[in-house]
């Protein structure tokens, strides 16, 4: 498993898992079961997965190795358009924003570029913006002070910060991680926007998104590297879960950089984290979704 995202079509909590075997399976969350044949289309495996409403209608969009970005009804479960095609290559990574009023996906992917899109067209929104880096890997959106931002990560160890509207950085790169910065969440901590990084390096960093700063000391996850991350709200408190492509995962206090409870150990490795609403973790196992819901 590559990917999952959490959507609530017509009351129903569903969980989306996306895989190398080029396919978009749609779970029914409370049950697990699934709820029809899975989504099919892309030619190569789907590495990246997201999901918005657009005009009371739930969408999915999705990406992988053959370039295609493709947009999903989830009511439907049909495609909404013919896909798009990124002339750059892989797509790694999607993040859903608004930009002048319209629901935007923006992707990150090989061959440095990212590339914003309008799912509900579907179409793409001018030209692709060159990233830092060979290789653009983790992309995450933020609205600050009025902007819609895009957060991204690549190969070379940096996080950028680009103003969509002006198509441009909004500062220089932030430094610190010594290695791949594979993944990106955006959230508030006591207030403040901030994005949450992982990387090669084998850290969590936290970036003060107003300050362009980072805060505090790095989070030492003992993965030996960080692949995937989940950023919510557990009992009032902003965490993040880690996992470095064992069959291990940890889930941190992001304000004190503790650990939360005792580590999860799972019978698969852990190719996919994302949080439900509720505070519950869910951890793509192998072909399977673990459902964890944590208590004081």
């Amino acid at each position: 498993m590559t990917a999952i995202a959490v959507a609530v079509v017509d009351g129903r909590s569903l969980a989306l898992t996306a895989g190398a075997d080029e396919l978009v399976r749609v779970r029914d969350l409370a049950t697990g079961e699934l709820v029809s044949q899975p989504l099919a289309g892309h030619h190569s495996g789907v590495w990246a997965l997201a999901v918005a409403v657009v005009d009371g209608r739930s969408l999915a969009v999705t990406g992988g190795g053959d370039g295609q970005v493709r947009v999903w009804d989830l009511t439907t479960r049909e495609p909404l358009a013919e896909p798009l095609v990124s002339r750059h290559g892989c797509i790694n990574a999607v993040a859903i924003g608004v930009l002048d009023g319209h629901t935007i996906a923006v992707t990150a992917g090989d061959g440095e570029p990212l590339q914003l899109w309008e799912p509900a067209v579907p179409r793409q929104l001018g030209a692709s913006l060159r990233h830092y880096d060979a290789e653009a890997l983790a992309v995450a959106t933020v609205v600050l002070e009025g902007r819609t931002l895009a957060v991204t990560g690549g190969d070379g160890a940096r996080v950028a910060l680009w103003d969509l509207a002006a198509r441009e950085h909004v500062c220089e790169p932030l430094l610190g991680h010594d290695g791949a910065v594979n993944t990106v969440a955006t959230t508030l901590l006591d207030g403040r926007p901030v994005a949450v990084t992982g990387s090669d390096d084998d850290t969590v960093r936290v970036w003060d998104l107003t300050a362009r700063t980072q805060l505090g000391e790095p989070l030492a996850v003992q993965h030996d590297q960080v692949l995937e991350m989940a950023v919510g709200s557990v009992d009032g408190r902003t965490v993040v879960a880690t996992a470095g492509g064992a069959n291990l995962v940890r889930v941190w206090d992001v304000a004190t950089r503790e650990q939360i409870g005792r580590d999860l150990v799972f019978p698969l490795a852990v190719g996919a984290l994302a949080m439900a609403p509720g505070g519950r973790l869910l951890a793509g196992v192998g072909p399977y979704v673990a459902a964890l819901t944590y208590h004081r």
